[in-house]
């Protein structure tokens, strides 16, 4: 008698995992505030150096990202790369009147948010892909996404870029995470 495939992964596990993320960071915040250790905050919170916290959570959420089929690096790695590169210069040159965000943030936006957030999106994205299809799950995942970084309307293009990137680099992390990387990386530099 066969088996039926494991099934680990459900729409709720995903979208818990992301919630789960998105309330630390006030969690986080709270704590600091309580025992009076706010200058962390920014070394800590604002950086994303905490988030690095998620990769455990991530692999208890959804242990196949973690396999080799998710970290081969595919031929068509560079088109994300392109697409986010393209989408992310015209934004970058409309915020130069902003301040610039301090050093510390800009290195945490282009070392640690890529990884951790695109292991993150991967397992909200797999079952949402095997329910819903590509173009549901990018619009939700970005959507969600965009919700929690500042200016929703650019970020939801970003977002929903990233989530394609993932999608059709065939499921290849080293993929969406070199788009996010070179995305915040023209980002802070372009800035």
């Amino acid at each position: 008698m066969k088996r039926a495939p494991k099934q680990d992964e459900g729409v709720g596990r995903g979208l818990l995992l992301f919630l789960v993320f998105y309330l630390s960071g006030f969690v986080f915040r709270s704590v600091l505030e309580h025992f009076r250790l706010q200058q962390f905050e920014m070394p800590l919170l604002e950086t994303g150096f905490y988030d690095v916290l998620f990769v455990p959570l991530a692999y208890m959420f959804s242990d196949r990202l973690f396999c080799l089929e998710y970290w081969e690096i595919r031929s068509n790695w560079w088109i994300g790369v392109v697409v986010c590169v393209a989408i992310q210069i015209p934004i970058s040159y409309s915020f130069r009147t902003l301040p610039r965000p301090p050093v510390a943030v800009m290195v945490g936006s282009v070392l640690v948010a890529p990884f951790v957030e695109e292991l993150i999106r991967a397992a909200m994205m797999r079952p949402l892909i095997a329910r819903y299809g590509d173009v549901w799950a990018i619009a939700l995942t970005g959507f969600l996404w965009a919700c929690i970084h500042e200016h929703f309307w650019i970020a939801l293009v970003q977002q929903c870029a990233l989530s394609a990137v993932f999608i059709y680099s065939r499921k290849s992390l080293p993929s969406a995470i070199a788009a996010h990387v070179v995305m915040n990386l023209a980002a802070v530099t372009l800035w």
